[in-house]
């Protein structure tokens, strides 16, 4: 129905008189909208095709939007839409665009966020937000018990196994984290909260 409504087609209309490149202007001017395919089979049949953007985070900058997993940008979100989603901060955005830059650094906290929620560490904490910083490289920051993990630059899925292994310890501890530094290779840093 909502792509019907799209296009623009209602039921009964002549074949003949429609222009399936209108057809499709309409559909790819929905931000939602990653490809579209018109086609038309006569006498009587109108094939449209339509594959979404799938968000897989949402980007802060200069307003929040949904980033998709190719780092595109799709649209601003607005009030009602669905905002249960990672956060990215610390990559900026030039008029609603990403540079070939910024999409590069979207795509590695893409990469950190799946390596984070793959781990145990990632499903005890939760995640609440990816940071990129241009100094000291990605960090996530934990949904329960919050503390942030820093992580670096490269060998994201290596540095969280190293988290997993000693995430027993550091559950076992009386205190809590305020921060990790996990961003050199050979050790972990673990900093708690003054008592």
């Amino acid at each position: 129905e909502d792509v019907a409504s799209l296009s623009g087609v209602r039921k009964g209309q002549n074949l003949f008189w429609m222009s399936v490149q209108e057809i499709y202007v309409k559909l790819v001017e929905e931000p939602w909208v990653r490809e579209a395919a018109v086609r038309r089979r006569l006498p009587n049949t109108l094939y449209i095709y339509v594959e979404e953007h799938r968000p897989a985070a949402i980007i802060s900058s200069g307003g929040f939007f949904y980033v998709d997993r190719d780092s595109t940008v799709v649209k601003r979100v607005e009030p009602g839409d669905e905002k249960d989603m990672p956060l990215i901060t610390g990559v900026e955005m030039n008029g609603g665009s990403l540079s070939d830059e910024g999409k590069q650094r979207v795509a590695a906290a893409l990469d950190l966020i799946d390596a984070y929620q793959r781990s145990n560490f990632g499903n005890r904490y939760g995640l609440a937000e990816a940071h990129y910083d241009e100094v000291t490289g990605y960090s996530v920051f934990t949904r329960r018990e919050p503390m942030q993990l820093l992580i670096g630059q490269t060998d994201f899925v290596e540095r969280m196994r190293k988290v997993d292994r000693i995430e027993a310890a550091i559950a076992a501890r009386q205190g809590r984290v305020q921060y990790m530094l996990a961003d050199e290779d050979g050790r972990i840093i673990v900093k708690y909260r003054p008592a």
